[in-house]
């Protein structure tokens, strides 16, 4: 029995389909997943091109601070080659105009040290911002914005002078707390303002308390004044046994501090065109906490 000419070409135009409908399908198959290998090689790519440029701007910053260490001001710019990566950085000082607060980059736990230089080159003591001579004035401010003044976790402020004489260097210190009713007489003065202060280098602080260094504070606020330049400030909060604060310096009206922070921009770039910037501040060095423990003496001190 032999089929009829026309069912022959009817099942031969239907294999036809079915084959092209197979490759399409295929085709789409196949493409789909090579384009997702593409992406997927592409994204790898980038990413290690781009933790190149990151680790290479990383190393400008560490290059930057270690040039710092050993040719301090000096220091503007450099670059390094790395191949196939290229690193520039710059390095430029933060200078505070004329009545400019300056506000610490990090917030103060308890016992932790905040510090202000007042000279702008330590070779040279009588580059000191505040000399020895007229009515001189600084205000520091602390405290978080609503930070309630009768609460046992109230941070007082403690703030520490180093001032040179001519021949030798000298500390004062000056106590202030907002808790009137503290536990215990710590002595600390008590004439602080308590009312909120905004917009000091654009945050708000709850504390302020002003230090008038030439005429003195009168008892019992530290009525001591310093007969000398001053070199640095050293400011700790105290009582904030779980909470950190904010803490800002701002000089009198009229006056200038020298730069506090030291800005580095590193910037990492690869051949292919991937690029990275990394910014950081630094500020002066710092000693510890444990420098306001030990003790001072001018001669010798036997056991």
């Amino acid at each position: 029995m032999t089929l009829p000419r026309n069912n022959l070409k009817s099942q031969s135009g239907q294999i036809l389909i079915i084959f092209l409908l197979i490759l399409v399908i295929g085709l789409a198959i196949i493409i789909s997943i090579a384009s997702r290998a593409i992406t997927d090689l592409r994204v790898s790519t980038t990413s290690e091109e781009s933790n190149r440029a990151y680790f290479a701007a990383e190393a400008g910053v560490e290059e930057a601070l270690k040039r710092i260490s050993t040719e301090g001001n000096a220091v503007t710019n450099g670059n390094i080659d790395l191949g196939q990566t290229e690193v520039n950085y710059s390095v430029g000082t933060i200078n505070l105009t004329v009545d400019q607060p300056f506000v610490f980059p990090n917030e103060l736990a308890k016992d932790d040290v905040a510090q202000i230089v007042f000279l702008s080159n330590f070779d040279n003591l009588s580059s000191s911002a505040y000399g020895d001579s007229g009515e001189q004035q600084l205000t520091l401010y602390w405290g978080t914005s609503g930070t309630p003044a009768g609460n046992p976790e109230t941070p007082a402020v403690e703030f520490k002078i180093v001032y040179y004489t001519g021949t030798e260097f000298k500390i004062i210190d000056y106590t202030f707390d907002p808790y009137d009713a503290r536990p215990g007489p710590n002595n600390f003065c008590k004439s602080v303002g308590k009312v909120g202060y905004p917009n000091i280098g654009g945050k708000t602080f709850q504390f302020r308390r002003t230090i008038n260094f030439r005429i003195g504070e009168g008892s019992p606020c530290n009525d001591k004044t310093p007969t000398g330049k001053l070199v640095l400030g050293r400011i700790k909060l105290l009582y904030n046994n779980t909470t950190a604060h904010p803490v800002a310096i701002a000089p009198e009206s009229g006056r200038t501090l020298p730069g506090q922070v030291k800005e580095i921009i590193a910037t990492g770039k690869t051949d292919s065109g991937v690029t990275r910037k990394l910014k950081v501040t630094r500020l002066h060095p710092s000693l510890p906490g444990l420098f306001d423990w030990v003790f001072f003496s001018g001669q010798s001190i036997n056991k």
